[in-house]
């Protein structure tokens, strides 16, 4: 029974006119590559983990802002979508479009990501950066456009930008 649920989960990702409407969104995915390039620093020779890719264009832009290897982590069937873009940027050799999270726990011997991903919420983008394998150093919560402000949780150092892309 659970797997049906997480099938079903999943599924509800895949619908190809809920993307389309995200990425036609000229104002939203010009923010969110801004906030990607704008922040290279962040990005520049890492290895960074994309959870839940999608079609692959924030993967596509974390490479693009100078990651040394980019995981895209898509459960849905949205990862061949991924792939497609992947490849059609010639960015096969950084970014590696994963469906399975066994890949991770297969071989311990892969590059570990010291900065997480993930585009949730519709509107927000989380990134997390370690300052080893085993501690989280920084939170950020970016909502693209609004200035960057910064505040402390449990001794983790939360940055975020609150701000609405209309």
């Amino acid at each position: 029974m659970e797997e049906l649920k997480n099938a079903a989960y999943f599924t509800e990702y895949e619908d190809l006119e809920v993307h389309e409407i995200m990425l036609r969104d000229r104002p939203r995915q010009e923010a969110y590559k801004n906030a990607i390039m704008n922040n290279t620093s962040l990005f520049r020779d890492k290895v960074v983990m994309d959870v839940g890719a999608g079609t692959g264009i924030l993967s596509v832009f974390c490479a693009k802002a100078g990651a040394k290897l980019v995981y895209a982590v898509e459960a849905s069937n949205l990862a061949k979508v991924a792939l497609s873009v992947i490849e059609e940027n010639n960015l096969t050799s950084i970014v590696k479009p994963i469906s399975d999270l066994q890949y991770f726990r297969v071989s311990h011997s892969r590059p570990r990501p010291t900065v997480v991903f993930s585009y949730f919420f519709s509107y927000i983008v989380i990134f997390l950066r370690t300052k080893n394998k085993n501690s989280v150093n920084q939170l950020f919560l970016y909502e693209p456009i609004a200035p960057l402000r910064q505040i402390t949780i449990f001794k983790i150092n939360v940055l975020f930008m609150l701000c609405y892309v209309m």
